[in-house]
């Protein structure tokens, strides 16, 4: 099983946020780097991934509504995606 860190408190910028998943996904420079994008990707994971988010409300205070839109969509994916594991540690 692969496994992931997301690190909310990395994610300081729309701009940051985004690269930091990108890099911690290993996806390539393609990447939209915008929450389509995000979407895409993770329900494209088709092998089991754990991904443990970490500090999800520091994101939410850092960044706000798009801070949650980022939170929405991996645990949106995670139900849509049976590959995903999602481990939200707030």
């Amino acid at each position: 099983m692969r496994e992931i860190n997301i690190e909310g408190r990395k994610m300081v910028t729309k701009e940051r946020a985004q690269l930091h998943i990108q890099h911690r996904m290993d996806w390539p420079d393609s990447y939209g780097k915008n929450l389509d994008a995000l979407w895409d990707g993770l329900v494209g994971i088709r092998k089991t991934t754990a991904i443990h988010f970490f500090d999800p409300d520091v994101l939410t205070d850092n960044l706000g509504q798009y801070g949650v839109e980022i939170v929405k969509t991996f645990e949106d994916a995670a139900k849509a995606n049976s590959k995903i594991v999602l481990d939200m540690d707030a």
